[in-house]
């Protein structure tokens, strides 16, 4: 197919900057088609992996990305609800208008709400059921506009700038606004050495009870947000957490009896 686009628009003939050009008309109507083919194929059961790759999404490719296969369990509960999805980043940086993500989950959610984040100004790929905005994922400012603008959400998915300082803090901001019961992912975290894996990897121990009995060294912060976590998985680049009331917070009966615990948190509240 693309061997035939490129013979019908001359493409060898074309300066670097004509195939430039031409790249991002491609993608654009590219786009736009897809839209309108949502309308029709999301309501039907087509398998979330074969949306991803229809749609040119990174995130189930041949040589990249497999997560096509967790999202695939994770996402068909919602498949026909009327849900909210936040995403941030959009993508197609220097290389064309980006979306394809977007793309994906308006073929696969008939009934859902989309909002997309970008650092960069993506405003000209907005529909009828997809909003974008142009956040810094870093201002603290600008996450706590978007949770006031568009909460709460259902699905939150963090590809966006992969800085460790940015995804723990688009967490924490964000977390909050999750329905209970909803998915919050981490894209792309490629080791567990300074990366924010070490973060979720901490709070991880306060879901169970392998952190109660002494409180020497306990980060309450940590632990407070642990108590609305139901799991958190760590699978293939990924960081998956589940928003829940978490009713065997092992650290729960020591701490409310412990006078170190009550002075701790009169501290906490006070700053």
């Amino acid at each position: 197919m693309k061997l035939v686009l490129k013979r019908l628009v001359g493409w060898a003939r074309r300066t670097e900057a004509d195939k430039v050009i031409l790249r991002y008309r491609f993608q654009f109507i590219r786009y736009r088609l897809l839209y309108l083919a949502s309308h029709v194929f999301s309501v039907f059961p087509i398998p979330l992996v074969l949306v991803l790759r229809i749609s040119g999404s990174d995130k189930h490719q041949p040589g990249q990305h497999r997560y096509g296969y967790t999202y695939r369990k994770l996402f068909w509960p919602y498949k026909y609800k009327p849900i909210k999805l936040l995403e941030i980043g959009v993508g197609g940086y220097g290389e064309g208008h980006g979306g394809e993500s977007l793309n994906a989950w308006q073929l696969y959610f008939p009934f859902a709400k989309i909002v997309g984040c970008d650092i960069h100004d993506k405003q000209g790929l907005a529909t009828f059921n997809t909003k974008i905005y142009q956040l810094d994922q870093s201002s603290n400012d600008q996450l706590e506009a978007l949770v006031k603008s568009e909460k709460p959400f259902d699905i939150i998915i963090d590809d966006g700038s992969h800085l460790s300082s940015d995804q723990i803090k688009s967490f924490e901001y964000l977390y909050p606004a999750l329905t209970d019961g909803g998915v919050y992912i981490i894209e792309d975290v490629q080791t567990f050495e300074g990366t924010c894996a070490g973060y979720f990897l901490d709070l991880e121990k306060y879901i169970s009870q392998s952190a109660c009995g002494d409180l020497e060294g306990v980060n309450l912060r940590n632990w407070r947000l642990a108590k609305g976590i139901k799991q958190i998985v760590f699978d293939c680049n990924l960081i998956i957490i589940i928003k829940g009331l978490n009713s065997h917070n092992g650290i729960e009966n020591v701490a409310k009896s412990n006078p170190v615990y009550r002075g701790r948190a009169a501290e906490k509240d006070a700053r």
